[in-house]
């Protein structure tokens, strides 16, 4: 992301849910995976040329991570409706 305090909360939430992950804390998982695709898709609605895009090589990358991330969440919980989702959206 070029902006880096974006970049920086995207980061942030998405560590959040990481370490929810490996501490088997999948529902607060999801809830931070989930903001940081907020965020994610909030810089492609406002795209300037700070902001992405979605066309976008490294929002493309960032949006596959977390919708990999969310479907291992699911996974973990054995939603696999919801988890199979997830792994086709990424």
């Amino acid at each position: 992301m070029k902006n880096s305090t974006i970049n920086d909360i995207f980061e942030h939430i998405k560590k959040q849910g990481n370490e929810h992950y490996k501490n088997n804390h999948f529902t607060e998982s999801i809830e931070q995976y989930a903001k940081a695709l907020g965020v994610l898709k909030f810089t492609a609605s406002y795209a300037n040329e700070e902001l992405y895009t979605e066309e976008d090589e490294e929002y493309s990358r960032k949006k596959a991570i977390l919708f990999t991330n969310l479907g291992l969440c699911y996974k973990a919980m054995e939603k696999y409706d919801e988890a199979f989702e997830f792994f086709g959206e990424a």
